[in-house]
């Protein structure tokens, strides 16, 4: 978790200056119940869909980037989701948007079973819808691992959700956001070899490296020699292909939402 953590970090910084509201087709889309009260978002950020809410809910926000929470305008705590600071069915409401994408293997069935644990009624969580993960990888410029940049590591689909959680069943179940495509599939083999560079302040999952634009590392002539000759021209090349072959085009975003089972 101590990449993300550093990502995150990074990227806030990043996009501390740019406009709120991204990601608010996931949330304008769900409809909240009318016997909640409480609600706790989990992976808050900016807390941008907190803030959208009126102040007759009682709200809590939790994320792992403290400097992002000092956005939101209700109650926060900086904590990461596998170990979230209540009692048990502490909220009427649990929400995690495009948070569980995230997760690794180690901490993602201890940070579903948080969820499931802090909330007394309902969940709702939205995720990418059906990613084809590979599609996205690029390659780290110092130790070559292949990541997806935005630290996707497991993809969902309307069965797994549905499956999620123990003690709560799905009410619905939405495609929202804009449209995107994948490419063919034998592009899956293509990414590894064209090896698309990461953006800068970008963290390496294996290595720790972080990219930089000047891309001044220690072994700098080494690396260089074995890097693709021009990266922007293979991810020129993958788009060209998916403008002219799409396929499975649907919306970006999953949001379903749970109640606790009688």
């Amino acid at each position: 978790m101590d990449y993300l953590k550093k990502n995150f970090e990074n990227l806030y910084e990043l996009e501390k200056n740019k406009l709120p509201g991204v990601g608010s087709f996931v949330w304008e889309n769900l409809q909240i119940p009318a016997d909640v009260k409480s609600i706790l978002d989990v992976g808050c950020w900016r807390g941008e869909f907190l803030n959208s809410l009126p102040d007759t809910y009682e709200k809590t926000g939790v994320d792992i980037v403290s400097e992002a929470l000092k956005n939101v305008k209700c109650k926060t705590i900086a904590c990461s989701v596998e170990e979230l600071p209540f009692p048990s069915s502490s909220f009427d409401l649990v929400t995690s948007f495009e948070v569980l994408e995230h997760l690794p293997s180690d901490i993602f069935p201890k940070s579903v079973s948080e969820i499931e644990r802090v909330s007394r009624k309902y969940i709702a969580v939205s995720v990418p819808n059906n990613q084809m993960l590979k599609q996205a990888f690029v390659k780290c410029s110092y130790c070559r691992c292949l990541f997806n940049p935005d630290y996707h590591v497991r993809s969902f689909d309307i069965s797994k959700l549905q499956k999620l959680f123990k003690k709560f069943s799905p009410v619905s179940c939405i495609e929202c956001g804009p449209l995107i495509s994948d490419y063919p599939s034998f592009v899956n083999f293509l990414t590894p070899l064209i090896g698309i560079k990461p953006k800068p302040n970008t963290v390496c999952p294996q290595c720790g490296y972080t990219e930089k634009s000047e891309n001044k590392i220690s072994n700098e002539s080494s690396i260089t020699e074995n890097q693709p000759k021009d990266l922007n021209h293979g991810k020129s090349l993958l788009s060209t292909l998916k403008s002219y072959i799409r396929q499975n085009k649907r919306p970006y975003c999953l949001l379903t939402l749970y109640k606790r089972n009688e």
